[in-house]
């Protein structure tokens, strides 16, 4: 009644004598090396409720005669080598609770009317495929479902209502060619501020245009992840952001939204991951993102923010990585900043005005691999604190107004694979200042 092969080095087919298993219910395999096609025999399984094998070497079709296996209500087939069209007996199994194919080369559509003939569904998985066509219209009908997963496939159209469903805790359907930088793209995302249980949003990486709705600020505050990223969407983040409590992931980046970051930004306690680089946004770096401790990225890069880097980012003791390049920043760089030790990943403040020298305060930024201060106004001596970033494997400091030795400590960096101390400053009548020693190891380079 229960076979379970989990998680073990199996190898080969699957055995056409499984089909005798009249009276098996659960067959479990995944996480093996298994290949072959699913065998023909398993129609024979007319007791059987759960198959899951996912992340084995599967090869071939779902063959039709799935479909006749009445009680199944569990079917995983995700990361393996399947490939066809998902045949459409498998639609009208009214018993499916879990339907999961993902990570396959399967091509084809979905069905219009999947929201009729699966009545029961609440996991549709179908991601990483080569799936086209429309969203069917007919999902909303599945009320039961809690999650949608057709992201990086080929879908096209527009996302339908999904106003029924009070229990969707997914929607994710990122990566597809959706939406046709229209208006009226967005419309699905009022009827989700009545699904309270939602957690995860990812609508990523499509053409969704039109302009960014108020309303998002009233979904769920369950919600943790939220990717709007890479469309064309317009307008502005707005003010009540902050309801969002609990979100841990929040993505707007590469659209073109302008107004200004808003201050109740900061009442997001729980966000680790903020982008909105390659934007039109305007305005300061509100400081309230200093109250946001558990942030561990921040990407603002390539927008139009003005004004200083507030010191209160200091308080972001989980930060790995900063980008705040090409924008119109232009105060000196703050030492409360400069010194964030758990960095170590990427600081990037190119392409701003910022002024002043930098601090000595940069040598704590010991786990650092990659450090671009490069096209500012910053002047005065390179510090030779520099020396203690032993991470550093990319240094650019060029375009600056920066004079006086260059350290030997930095001959200590033996991890650099890329360094930028030298370039012809883009304004009028610029020159280097003063006089460049360079150690032995750095001749070549420079």
């Amino acid at each position: 009644m229960y076979l379970n092969f989990e998680g073990n080095n199996l190898s080969g087919n699957l055995p056409p004598g499984l089909g005798l298993l009249s009276k098996l219910q659960v067959f479990i395999f995944r996480n093996n090396n298994l290949d072959g096609k699913i065998p023909l025999s398993f129609e024979n399984l007319s007791s059987i409720v759960k198959i899951v094998g996912t992340k084995n070497n599967l090869q071939g079709g779902v063959p039709n005669i799935i479909g006749k296996l009445k009680r199944l209500n569990f079917f995983a087939l995700g990361s393996n080598h399947l490939s066809g069209t998902i045949p459409p007996s498998l639609y009208n199994l009214s018993s499916l609770i879990r339907f999961s194919l993902p990570y396959n080369q399967f091509h084809g559509s979905l069905p219009p009317n999947i929201g009729l003939t699966l009545p029961n569904l609440e996991f549709l998985a179908v991601h990483g495929n080569q799936l086209s066509g429309l969203i069917p219209q007919t999902l909303l009908n599945a009320s039961k479902i809690t999650h949608i997963y057709l992201s990086s496939n080929k879908f096209t159209g527009k996302v339908p209502t999904l106003a029924n469903m009070a229990d969707l805790r997914v929607l994710s359907v990122q990566e597809n060619d959706l939406g046709n930088d229209e208006d009226d793209d967005l419309p699905f995302l009022y009827t989700l501020s009545n699904s309270s249980k939602l957690e995860s949003l990812a609508i990523n990486d499509n053409n969704f245009g039109g302009v960014l709705p108020d309303i998002i600020s009233n979904f769920s505050t369950k919600l943790k992840e939220m990717t709007f990223g890479s469309n064309l969407i317009r307008g502005s983040i707005p003010d009540g952001i902050g309801y969002l409590i609990s979100l841990e992931v929040l993505g707007f980046e590469a659209n073109q939204l302008t107004g200004s970051v808003p201050n109740s930004i900061g009442k997001l306690q729980n966000l680790g991951d903020l982008f909105l680089n390659e934007n039109k946004l305007s305005g300061s770096i509100p400081s309230s993102l200093g109250n946001i401790t558990s942030l561990i990225q921040i990407d603002f890069d390539q927008n139009n923010l003005q004004g200083s880097i507030p010191p209160s980012l200091r308080n972001c003791r989980n930060f790995v990585l900063l980008a705040l390049s090409q924008n119109n920043l232009r105060s000196p760089i703050p030492k409360e900043v400069i010194s964030i030790s758990s960095l170590s990943t990427y600081l990037v403040l190119s392409e701003n005005q910022l002024t002043g020298s930098l601090p000595s305060e940069v040598g704590k930024l010991a786990n650092l691999g990659y450090l671009d201060i490069s096209k500012n106004r910053l002047s005065g001596e390179i510090p030779a604190s520099l020396g203690s970033c032993m991470s550093l494997e990319h240094l650019y400091l060029d375009g600056n107004f920066f004079q006086g030795l260059i350290s030997e400590s930095l001959s200590s960096l033996r991890a650099l694979q890329d360094l930028n101390l030298l370039q012809q400053l883009d304004w009028p009548n610029s020159q280097v200042f003063g006089r460049l020693d360079v150690v032995e190891e750095f001749g070549s380079v420079i």
